[in-house]
């Protein structure tokens, strides 16, 4: 795709899912169905685009563009030290801990899992802080970006007499695979060796370890111990466990020698590189795919990732993609070069990605860097190195850039936006705007005295933001659509995602409000733009979205809302009580369920809570609690008729990997065990918007019969009862006994109290 093309696309959205027009084609095959570019500063900017990939999948991703003449810089982060990670936002508190402006930033480098020790080489500010040991490495001295393949840097040693002793391995992990150097930034705590092995102390008397510099030393101290040994500021120490048998080596060494250390890259450029980071695999060099045969099979499939590119001209596109989600599939390596190599890049470097792929961007009325993706782990990874952006430090607090808080959003055609100016000054912190500021749209549009009115044709407009007085200008894209694509209906008084059915007692008020989407996100829209109607007598609408229960006992209706091109229905009833729930343990539970229409009675007075659990029936109150969704095909399981009240909840819970059954056989009619059901209700916390608990207890730790759970039922239990929705008799579990009614009621209950 030729440069004006990309640079039109960046400005555009065309929507089929939101605005029901045709989509342009990218030259990968995929489709762009979204694309914001914020120019954060002059040379800087961040850019939000969501596609189709070639596969008919959406696809989210998050780049920074820097060019190689902006203020903003690139710098690399190896933690407070080599040894042990930090998150993307810890890193970015460390930096600015140590004086710099950080403004965005990725995650970089793989690293043992173990240590979080990167796999590659760190040079932070012109210092050597960890070997590249055979990884290829990303750079940036003084003319900008380059890739390294897989340097190697010599670390040499001469003694008073001799020949020099030369070694590669710095700051990493030490095996039995010759000798290792470790410096004050591997560990503030040892050397973290385990075995024995010998140990020689050296005394920095001048010089700084860099790659290409020297470095006088004196030698401390020789000892033999199997323990880890301090290192401390200001000293190296040199080491060999007794499996490498170098014992020659540490012979040549004494307190008091003077010795002189020198550090050599195979790549010259190197000694120039103010900023270092390994990475995985090269993926483009010099404008060709670098040798894909060799790319790391288990990571080549479709993942989040997380890329740097090179252009010919300097300028570094930094890429996070996002994954493993309905919301974005991820990239394959290869779709992942062809992609940078589409925008103009000639190196492409594949930087540590999957859970570790994370993008932090400081945007204007932002105090730190905010994550902007979605993270496949649910929550940011420690990772060992991290590539961030600095802009410059001084901060007047002078207004020199203008943008407005809006900027990016969906906007229902014919809606009002009020606009809320922000500034930045030249550090990028963000300042007082101006109070002159004024808006003029490009023709989608139309602002009076601070808000913006959308019009009835879908699209971007970009916005020219001005303020005369100080002479300051900006822009900000406000997405114009037609269509949503999604809309739910949200009980506004606890703001709480309304169920499908519900129940109120007589005269009884439910208060709705509408919640349209986009790609995911909100969409702004005027509220008398939606209309509601009721079919039935259970209910009195007193205004737009309050309905009273005015009806009968046993009488329902049907509310609906429509807004851009779509609707949203919730029944109302108004119930008859269930006779048998009166002082029941689990009242509370069944009639909150109850009056959300997930659950119903057994006949129209009674609940029967102590009736054994049937599984076609739990599925049927999962499938209530998750909205009714709708399944593209009916189920396969040949027990499950196609006319069964059951059949359509069972074909979603098959479709969504709730229910699996036995074979082609589900046994709807069953009896459901504890063990089964806890199963079911956890693989669908993803439909009932339920976050899993982290790093939840063995089950051993509290119930006596642990070891009675089946091992598929182990993980599901472990959760629930981490998140105290199941507890057995207190002392037991009871994972073979059945499930009843009652029961049934407390654990989905408790769950959908849980939702996010």
């Amino acid at each position: 795709m030729n440069s004006v093309l990309r640079k039109a696309l960046s400005l555009l959205l065309v929507l089929t899912l939101c605005a029901g027009a045709a989509l342009p084609a990218l030259a990968d095959g995929g489709r762009l169905l979204y694309g914001n570019t914020t120019e954060l500063t002059d040379g800087f900017s961040y850019r939000h685009a969501i596609a189709y990939n070639a596969a008919g999948k959406l696809l989210e991703t998050h780049t920074l563009t820097v060019s190689p003449d902006s203020a903003v810089q690139p710098i690399v982060i190896a933690c407070d030290t080599i040894y042990g990670g930090m998150t993307l936002k810890q890193a970015a508190a460390w930096a600015e801990g140590l004086g710099y402006n950080v403004v965005a930033g990725v995650n970089a480098d793989f690293g043992y899992w173990s240590t979080r020790i990167p796999c590659g080489m760190v040079v932070e500010n012109g210092v050597y802080k960890s070997s590249p040991d055979t990884n290829s490495v990303l750079a940036f001295g003084p003319d900008g970006a380059f890739l390294s393949l897989a340097p190697t840097v010599t670390i040499s040693l001469q003694p008073e007499t001799g020949d020099p002793i030369t070694l590669t391995h710095f700051n990493k992990t030490r095996t039995a695979d010759g000798l290792y150097l470790y410096s004050e930034h591997f560990s503030t705590v040892s050397t973290r060796t385990s075995g024995s092995g010998w140990f020689v102390r050296l005394r920095i008397e001048d010089g700084t370890l860099s790659v290409g510099g020297t470095v006088r030393l004196t030698v401390d101290s020789v000892l033999q111990s199997d323990q880890a040994q301090p290192i401390g500021a200001g000293y190296l120490v040199l080491t060999a466990q007794d499996e490498a048998n170098l014992e020659s080596v540490c012979a040549r060494f004494a307190p008091g020698d003077e010795i002189t250390l020198t550090v050599t890259p195979s790549d010259e450029r190197l000694t120039d590189a103010v900023w270092a980071t390994g990475y995985g695999n090269t993926l483009v060099y010099d404008g060709a795919l670098y040798y894909p045969d060799g790319w790391e099979a288990s990571i080549a499939g479709v993942n989040p990732r997380t890329a740097a590119g090179i252009r010919p001209d300097g300028t570094l596109l930094v890429r996070v993609v996002d994954g493993r989600s309905s919301a974005s599939a991820g990239l394959t390596l290869m779709d992942l070069a062809l992609q940078l190599m589409d925008e103009g890049c000639t190196y492409v470097a594949n930087l540590d990605g999957g859970g570790s792929s994370a993008m932090g961007v400081r945007r204007a009325g932002d105090d730190t860097a905010q994550i902007v993706n979605v993270p496949s782990d649910g929550s940011l990874r420690s990772c060992p190195s991290f590539l961030l952006f600095a802009a410059p430090a001084d901060s007047d607090g002078q207004a020199a850039q203008l943008f407005a808080a809006e900027d990016g959003i969906f906007v229902l055609a014919g809606s009002h936006v009020p606009l809320h100016y922000l500034a930045t000054d030249s550090a990028l912190r963000t300042a007082d705007a101006p109070g002159d500021v004024t808006a003029r749209s490009n023709g989608l549009g139309s602002v009076t005295d601070g808000v913006y009115q959308a019009g009835s044709t879908g699209g971007a407009d970009v916005l020219t933001l001005t303020s005369s007085a100080r002479g300051l200008t900006g822009t900000a894209t406000l997405h114009i659509i037609s269509r949503v694509d999604t809309l739910r209906a949200k009980d506004a008084v606890t703001g709480r995602w309304a169920a499908s059915s519900v129940s109120l007692d007589p005269g009884e008020t439910l208060s709705l409000s509408l919640v349209p989407g986009c790609l995911g996100r909100s969409v702004v829209f005027d509220e008398d733009a939606a209309v509601w109607s009721v079919e039935g007598e259970a209910v009195t609408m007193t205004q737009p979205g309050v309905f009273t229960a005015s009806g009968q006992p046993g009488s329902s209706a049907t509310v609906t809302g429509t807004l851009g091109g779509r609707s949203v229905s919730v029944k109302i009833s108004i119930p008859v009580a269930f006779t048998d729930m009166a002082g029941h343990w689990a009242a509370e539970y069944v009639e909150r369920l109850a009056d959300s229409g997930v659950v119903s009675g057994t006949t129209d007075t009674t609940f029967s809570p102590e009736a054994a659990m049937r599984r076609c029936d739990f599925v049927l109150m999962l499938w209530r609690a998750a909205g009714r969704p709708e399944a593209s095909a009916p189920c396969s399981f040949t027990d499950v008729p196609a006319d069964a009240y059951y059949a359509a909840a069972v074909a979603w819970a098959q479709q969504a990997g709730v229910a699996q059954g036995s074979g082609d056989a589900f046994d709807p009619l069953g009896q459901l065990t504890r063990e089964q059901a806890f199963t079911l209700v956890r693989r669908a916390f993803d439909a009932l918007d339920v976050a899993a608990p982290e790093n939840a207890p063995a089950l051993a730790e509290r119930f006596a019969d642990a070891a009675d759970v089946a091992d598929w039922a182990v993980s599901a239990a472990a959760d629930l009862a981490a998140m105290d929705v199941v507890s057995g008799d207190g002392a037991s579990l009871l994972p073979k006994a059945g499930l009843t009614r009652a029961q049934m009621a407390k654990i989905l209950c408790l769950v959908l109290d849980a939702r996010k």
